[in-house]
């Protein structure tokens, strides 16, 4: 049966659901290289951490408040407006496991890296510039 999601499985794949199963792929498939590997190598596990920026800032249409010093009473004749404020939302911290295939026989020198491709891989933004630039400087060394 042909995929109906070519690259993605959506049941995998969700936010919320997606970190859990991308680290235990990654610890698994490190487990499975550990004895192939030996003696020379060794294959570890390592997070790469970035913030994702909001793309801009937000400032609200409509603001409550209460006002603790105002009385009861007629409707104000004037109102008061005050100047739009705008408020920087945080970054969402995103962290991201791989593994690295080390030679142990000069100096523990990274000669490979094994990456899953994640959803913020393969989206636009910052993990996607993040994964591409990583993977360059992989290719170059």
């Amino acid at each position: 049966m042909a995929m109906i999601f070519p690259g993605m499985d959506p049941y995998l794949e969700p936010p919320d659901f997606w970190p859990g199963v991308h680290n235990e792929l990654v610890v698994d498939v490190r487990d499975q290289l550990q004895s192939p590997l030996r003696p020379r190598y060794i294959a570890a596990t390592q997070t790469r951490l970035y913030i994702e920026m909001p793309r801009r800032q937000s400032i609200p249409d409509v603001l409550i408040r209460k006002d603790s010093d105002r009385t009861k009473g007629d409707a104000p004749s004037i109102v008061e407006i005050h100047e739009a404020e705008t408020v920087e939302l945080g970054g969402n911290e995103i962290e991201e496991a791989c593994i690295q295939v080390l030679d142990k026989q000069i100096g523990q020198r990274v000669v490979t890296v094994i990456e899953f491709v994640s959803r913020s891989n393969k989206s636009p933004g910052p993990g996607r510039g993040s994964y591409l630039k990583k993977q360059r400087e992989v290719l170059s060394s």
